[in-house]
């Protein structure tokens, strides 16, 4: 994936459903690629057509840990900031 991101690859794209490589790889719980795709500008709040995040994938899924990766993106300055913890509490506790 780095190299096709090298290569110009915009890591912002998503599928005809708008799902993205994050969301994708947010839902396999990939934590290696899920920093990767952060580091080259993927944005957790991005919604697919029906309106689901990568963020609200990981937490439906499961997966804690990146769950407080996503979280520490609100240091990046990113929409994430902005969101509400509500629902997702007690997966991240």
């Amino acid at each position: 994936m780095e190299l096709l991101i090298e290569r110009g690859a915009d890591v912002k794209d998503g599928n005809a459903e708008c799902v993205t490589p994050l969301s994708l790889a947010c839902a396999n719980g990939d934590k290696q690629m899920v920093n990767l795709l952060l580091d080259f500008g993927s944005n957790p709040m991005t919604p697919d057509t029906r309106g689901i995040t990568p963020f609200f994938t990981s937490c439906a899924q499961g997966h804690k840990d990146i769950v407080k990766i996503l979280l520490q993106v609100r240091k990046r300055k990113t929409k994430l900031a902005n969101l509400s913890l509500g629902i997702f509490w007690p997966f991240i506790n």
